[in-house]
This record gives C-alpha cells, structure tokens and sequence, in this order.
C-alpha cells in the first residue's frame, strides 16, 4: 500500500496585508492570478512520482477565499482529475471572515468539495481588531460563521491572544465567544513580532504581557475550553467532543507524515526529505516557465536530524514522543523530576506533554532529545 500525502495549496493573494503576518502574501496582483493558478496545475502534475494517494488537502495562504468560482474550481477540479484523492478525505480552506457570503460558502462546501472551513477571525473585540489590521468586524466574523456553518462544514476558529496591554480577563473575552458558537475546533495563537512582517519592519516595541501573564492566559483558556468539550490536542489547538474533529493536515505536522506544497514559498517533505519553492508569485512562475519546478532548495535530513524532529514535533502533540527517541544523559532521572513536576506523563513507553508542559514544549525537547 502507498502511503499517503497531504497536499497544500499556497494562494498568496490578499486584499491588505495584516501587520503581524510574516507569510508569503501580498495585495495588488490580481494581474498575477490566471498565471498563477495555471502554474499551480503545472505543479501538481510534475509532483513526485511517490506521491500518488492524498488524503489531506489544505489551502491556504494569504486569502484562498478570495478567488472567484472558475479560479477556485479549476483548481479543486484539476487536484480531482490528477490526483487519487480518498473519498473520506479532510479537505480545508482559509478564509478572511470579511469575504464570506451564504453563495461564497455553499460554493465552497457543495461544488469546490471543501468540508473544513477556517476563519481568521482572530478577535471578537473591535479594538483588538482594529490593531491587528484586520479589514472585517465582529459582525462580519459572526455573520461569516453563522453562514459557514450552514454548509454542515466543519468550522474552525483563528483566534490570537498575547495582544499589548491585554491581561486574562481580556483575553478571555474572544475565547468565550468563540466556545459560544461551538465550531468544531479552535486555534489559538500568541501575538509573535516575526521578521517578514509590517510590526517587525517597523521596529515595533509592544508592551505585551510578560511570561507569567501570558502562562497564566493560557492555562486560564485551556482550562475553560476543556470544560466547554474541548480536546487540547496541540499547543494551540482544540477540537470538540472528538478527534475526529482535529485538524488532520496541520496534525500530519506533528506526526511526521508527508506532504507536498505546491505554489510560491510552499514546503514538502517526504519522510526523509524536504525541499522549498521560491518566494513570490512572480518569481514563482518565472521560475516554473524556465525550469519546471520552483524549488529554492533541498536538504535530505540524516536519522538523527529526523529522530530530533519526531522529538521537537512530538512535545508539541497529544502523540507525544517515544522514549526510545530520547538520548539525553541523565534522560531517566530528568523524566522522573518532569513527572513530579507535572509536565510530562508517560504511558505505553511514550512521553507526553501535560498541558503545563506544553507551555515549555520547546524546553523539554532541548533538556531531554
């Protein structure tokens, strides 16, 4: 049996560009688009030969929900005609909650063949998105919600939290919010100053919450999210009532599964090897109309670099890791005081992050790998 891939699709058009956001996106190249899906067709057919069974697909971006129908079902139509893609498969798009209409979202459902559905809605406090740059209110992230879970999709929610001068009761607002309208999953992210980004160029300096601030806001919104049905089954991520509900291409991440991206930017990784695509839908079809492929660069990772991956990933996941990856000297004794300290668990010859470990997921790797 051939393994199975995801498949991500990167659309890197936007209509502003959020301040925080360090990803490869940008408005004003709306000329760029036919090219660019064209190119993208191009892509998915000269995929490696392995993969050849998909049973994720994933687009993302930028702002995939903007595209018109005909862009958006050349795509899906083309992924359907080119690729074995599993009947049961989890296929997933983003959108800006200020793009959503009851038409964009049972087009999306009904005819592209989405059954996932995420919207960055990010805050349901106006002030908050107001700083973030974020072009939609709150009454279009509630309308666009109510409208998406109309299709029957699952619904997951983008939230960001660790916003200045934002103390838990604040950050608990959205959060409540968001558990009121019982989407299948909520994300919630912490406010990062990434190079790449508006914030970052401007030399930003917010005065955020300190660490203990920020440890207590996040324990406070596990702790709420889990008492509303909620399974915190990644970092920053939370499902309801079952995993069925998680978000299986971000959790093939975690796992260590393989996947292809196509499009500017966009990474794959085929258990033993990745590669990367050149930044910028320009460059991106330049570089395929002169070579055939986009690829930046490629590094084959050595079993040791893997074993350090499945622990760095593993700490971050309800998988957790297993207790043969861990070499460290002392590993026994240092798992011993992380036990008492509650904030790892072992079971089945696996070690697995509490949720106060989570917090210091990145830690553990480093002490115990």
């Amino acid at each position: 049996m051939s393994t199975c891939f995801g498949l991500y699709v990167h659309i890197p058009f936007c209509r502003t560009k959020c301040p925080y956001c360090a990803f490869d996106s940008a408005p004003d190249q709306d000329d760029l688009i036919d090219e660019y899906i064209e190119t993208l067709c191009d892509e998915i057919a000269a995929r490696p030969e392995q993969a050849r069974s998909f049973d994720t697909v994933y687009f993302g971006g930028g702002t995939p929900g903007l595209l018109s129908e005909e862009h958006m079902g050349r795509i899906t139509d083309f992924i359907r005609s080119e690729l074995f893609v599993k009947p049961d498969a989890e296929w997933t798009i983003e959108v800006n909650p200020g793009d959503v209409t009851i038409d964009k979202a049972s087009f999306w459902v009904k005819k592209a063949g989405f059954n996932r559905i995420s919207l960055g809605v990010q805050s349901f406090e106006q002030n908050e998105l107001d700083f973030l740059g974020r072009r939609h209110d709150v009454q279009d992230a509630l309308d666009a919600i109510s409208d998406c879970q109309m299709t029957g999709a699952k619904i997951c929610i983008d939230l960001i939290q660790g916003l200045p001068g934002q103390n838990t009761e604040q950050r608990m607002r959205s959060v409540h919010k968001a558990a009121s309208l019982k989407p299948s999953h909520i994300s919630v992210y912490e406010l990062t100053i990434d190079e790449g980004s508006a914030f970052h160029a401007a030399g930003a300096k917010f005065h955020r919450p300190d660490q203990d601030a920020a440890a207590d806001g996040y324990l406070a919104t596990s702790k709420y999210l889990r008492g509303k049905g909620y399974l915190h089954y990644e970092v920053s991520n939370y499902c309801l009532d079952t995993f069925d509900n998680m978000a299986a291409h971000n959790a093939r991440y975690c796992q260590g599964r393989p996947w292809i991206g196509v499009g500017a930017s966009d990474h794959s990784f085929d258990g033993t090897r990745r590669w990367w695509n050149v930044r910028g839908a320009a460059a991106y079809i330049q570089a395929m109309n002169q070579a055939e492929n986009a690829i930046e660069d490629t590094e084959a990772l050595t079993d040791d670099q893997l074993r350090l991956e499945r622990v760095a990933l593993g700490f971050r996941w309800m998988g957790g890791v297993a207790r043969a990856d861990l070499h460290a000297d002392g590993v026994d004794d240092k798992l011993a005081r992380l036990v008492r300290e509650k904030l790892v668990m072992i079971r089945d010859d696996r070690v697995h992050s509490t949720v106060e470990g989570f917090l210091i997921a990145d830690a553990l790797a480093r002490v115990l790998a």
